[in-house]
């Protein structure tokens, strides 16, 4: 009796233990199924001491919820989550690498500005991108140190990140922490990691920053040299061009930048890209050369306030084939008169020639044919020689493009000199020899003496002509046409003339 009794208890003794490790080998199995729902209904509450007591009971702190979000996501989100239950999350388990819909923890931090949550999650971050990220958020709150210091962080990880390079150039131009050297030394290391880029990434946009920090740590000839290469690559690139033109100031061909700065700023002006902004892209072109170069500020200025000007429309420069509105608002500042005769300067004989039937008139020789082309006068009170410009746009209403342009200058000096001058100025720029005849037109003063020259490049017609208006002084004009566009005006005046 005593032998069974003691076999029932040992038997007793070894179901309950058999129990006892049944229980905890299916805890998982007997855990309250919604605990993950209630850590995340605890994170949102803001409830510290609920999310602690679901961690202990087994919620899963990197449980992914079905809106992609995860624990430590809605706790750096929520506006009423705490740092403690960040905190307790992370003490948890909770993997702040673990990205919430593309985002890292730290991006999100960023984004709900919380610094102290910022400083937490910073030791995570696993790339020198997310610190560059950081060090960029620093700098756009104006907290030069920390950017500074993130910077470094991301420079630690990798020498060779462009950014950082270049924004450590910004910080030491800034005022807390100017110091030219050291903002040389930063945009150097800058380019010299650009050109590295460069060798396996040849975009536009590597090669606009490669020679933007070319200009800002003194290189003026490499960064002449790699804007011609980025432009062979990206023809008529308005920044690259707009950055070519600040090294050829800089090295102090000032002609040559103005020419190029206007092409430049017209080609800006034109691209779906950069139009909206182009006159604010080039007013923080000079202010931060101005701030890097102290020295030549006056020279900055000078060539900022050249290229402001009402857009005088030099051969290489003119936008044929844009509209009418674009065009005009290339001239802001200048006078700008809507005129409908049809007059281009002195139509004489040769020049109608060239010209076939030159502008059909809807009535006589007193005005344009409205259905047909329209004139616009242009004058600026800064303008030197140039008198005025013409702009002709023809198509139909609401969609007219500019095809033919007319500047009128007043020339000191003898007929022959100034002729021959501007010959070869235009005979240089487009590389072809002009046909030249010499004439004259009856005036109530007598004969007067005309020079001609006309050009015929691919796409356009350019004529030069220059009249004797006294013993001292010559009235010249140089007429440019779109041989598209004219085309497109003959096909226009020929429908609309009267059957």
């Amino acid at each position: 009796m005593k032998m069974n009794k003691k076999i029932l208890l040992t038997f007793m003794l070894v179901v309950s233990l058999l129990f006892m490790q049944s229980r905890s080998l299916n805890a998982d199995t007997d855990q309250d199924p919604d605990i993950d729902i209630r850590l995340k209904f605890a994170i949102v509450q803001g409830d510290p001491e609920s999310v602690i007591k679901f961690l202990e009971e087994g919620a899963n702190a990197n449980r992914i919820y079905d809106d992609g979000n995860t624990p430590l996501g809605e706790a750096i989100s929520r506006s009423r989550a705490t740092i403690d239950i960040v905190k307790a999350l992370i003490h948890y388990g909770a993997d702040p690498k673990i990205k919430v819909n593309g985002f890292s923890p730290l991006s999100l931090a960023q984004q709900k500005n919380d610094e102290e949550l910022i400083r937490i999650l910073y030791h995570y971050a696993e790339s020198d991108v997310e610190l560059y990220e950081l060090a960029l958020y620093y700098w756009n709150k104006e907290k030069e140190g920390s950017a500074l210091e993130y910077a470094d962080e991301a420079l630690k990880l990798n020498p060779f990140n462009v950014k950082a390079w270049a924004l450590k150039g910004s910080i030491f131009l800034s005022q807390n922490y100017y110091n030219i050297k050291y903002a040389e030394m930063a945009y150097h290391k800058a380019f010299e990691a650009s050109l590295i880029n460069l060798k396996s990434n040849k975009s536009e946009d590597d090669y606009q920053s490669a020679v933007w920090y070319a200009l800002m740590s003194s290189d003026f000839n490499e960064a002449l040299r790699v804007a011609k290469e980025g432009l062979s690559l990206f023809r008529e690139d308005g920044n690259l061009e707009m950055s070519c033109a600040h090294a050829m100031l800089l090295l102090g061909r000032k002609k040559e930048a103005i020419d190029l700065y206007k092409k430049a700023y017209a080609g800006l002006l034109r691209s779906e890209r950069y139009a909206d902004r182009a006159a604010q892209l080039m007013t923080d072109d000079f202010a931060n050369l101005i701030r890097r170069y102290p020295d030549k500020a006056s020279e900055l200025k000078w060539a900022e306030e050249k290229i402001q000007g009402p857009f005088d429309f030099n051969f290489h420069e003119i936008p044929f084939g844009a509209g009418k509105d674009s065009v005009l608002g290339m001239v802001k500042g200048a006078i700008v008169k809507d005129e409908n005769k049809p007059v281009l300067g002195r139509l004489d004989p040769l020049l109608m020639k060239q010209l076939r039937t030159g502008l059909y008139p809807a009535d006589k020789d007193t005005q344009l044919n409205p259905d047909v082309a329209e004139k616009y006068s242009i004058t600026y009170e800064k303008w030197c020689t140039l008198q005025s410009i013409d702009l002709f746009f023809t198509g139909k209403e609401g969609q007219r493009t500019l095809f033919l342009v007319s500047k009128l200058y007043k020339e000191s000096g003898r007929i022959d000199d100034i002729f021959t001058r501007f010959q070869e100025t235009i005979s240089k720029e487009i590389r072809i020899q002009p046909a030249v005849h010499a004439t004259q037109i009856v005036s109530q003063s007598g004969p007067t003496p005309v020079k001609i020259a006309f050009w015929k490049s691919n796409n356009t017609t350019i004529f030069l002509d220059v009249l004797n208006v006294s013993s001292s002084s010559s009235q010249l004009r140089i007429m440019y046409v779109s041989k598209k566009g004219w085309a497109k005006y003959v096909d226009s005046a020929d429908r609309a003339k009267p059957r």
